[in-house]
């Protein structure tokens, strides 16, 4: 198959390296997380204009999601605060429960609740009515957690852990852990779950993507094989297709019932820092433009 994509729109931020992304509901605002001094910045790609740029985190931002009706952006940084922003352009609520990094946050699907991984070994629930952190979900060992998902319904919570290469899944409402999913040979760069099933794709730095059915204790569903490591993964909306990106600039698309390629985006003309998978360090940026 072949994907035939439109170049839509290049702008640049500055010089600070752009750590995290999230766009909201609508497809017009594009939320940044920069690496460098922790700025949040959101972009109106139509019109080419800023609706906010804000100083974030004192560190590092690693992470930013929208809330599902687009209203707020939840952002997460190294300095170990979770922040809640309308988007007006403040900051109204700080979460500071976190002793590490932050490393990944997302809202439920109802927008009620968001959900943060750290590097402190915990996965944290705050309350966005009481603003509070009402759960707190743990492994059995010490781990650093690097990245998390929230299925569907909002009941199922997981996380990988960057050490052990493993996946933890909880229950959100009681907290128990319920399975910890094991198959991955390196660490855990992304997990996503479907938007319409109980089916969640793992990315792994071990040149492989796993689907796993969280409620059947069965091992993987299925592995896809890539040519270099996995940094990112996202379903399609209805659930059918994946995306996956690789170390050497590529996304790739997958038939999530036949876990099949059905096509490619070559990417590494259009992005300054792509490099190969035998590249040490991530090469001087090019002028592509």
């Amino acid at each position: 198959m072949i994907l035939f994509l439109n170049f839509v729109i290049f702008f640049s931020i500055g010089e600070r390296a752009i750590s995290t992304i999230s766009v909201n509901i609508s497809g017009d605002w594009i939320g940044l997380g920069c690496h460098n001094g922790g700025e949040l910045v959101v972009w109106e790609w139509q019109s080419e204009s800023f609706i906010m740029k804000q100083q974030g985190h004192y560190n590092n931002m690693t992470s930013v999601a929208y809330s599902p009706d687009g209203q707020y952006l939840a952002t997460g940084g190294e300095d170990a605060k979770v922040k809640v922003w309308s988007m007006c352009g403040y900051c109204f609520v700080t979460f500071s429960e976190h002793t590490a990094g932050v490393t990944d946050v997302e809202f439920s699907k109802r927008g009620q609740v968001i959900v943060s991984a750290s590097l402190d070994g915990t996965v944290r629930a705050f309350d966005l009515h009481r603003y509070r952190n009402f759960k707190t979900f743990t492994s059995p060992r010490p781990t650093q957690f690097s990245s998390l998902a929230l299925d569907v319904s909002g009941d199922i919570v997981c996380a990988s852990a960057q050490d052990t290469f493993e996946v933890f899944v909880w229950s959100m409402q009681n907290g128990r852990l319920l399975e910890v999913l094991s198959g991955h040979e390196g660490p855990i760069a992304s997990i996503h779950f479907s938007p319409v099933a109980a089916l969640l794709a793992t990315a792994s730095w071990d040149n492989t993507v796993k689907l796993w059915d969280v409620f059947e204790n069965k091992g993987s569903r299925e592995t896809l094989h890539l040519s270099t490591d996995a940094l990112c993964v996202a379903f399609r909306p209805d659930g059918k297709e994946l995306a996956v990106g690789t170390l050497d600039s590529q996304i790739t698309f997958w038939d999530v019932e036949n876990a099949t390629q059905t096509g490619s985006v070559e990417g590494k003309f259009d992005v300054g820092a792509g490099r190969s998978a035998s590249q040490l360090v991530t090469a001087k940026k090019n002028s592509f433009f």
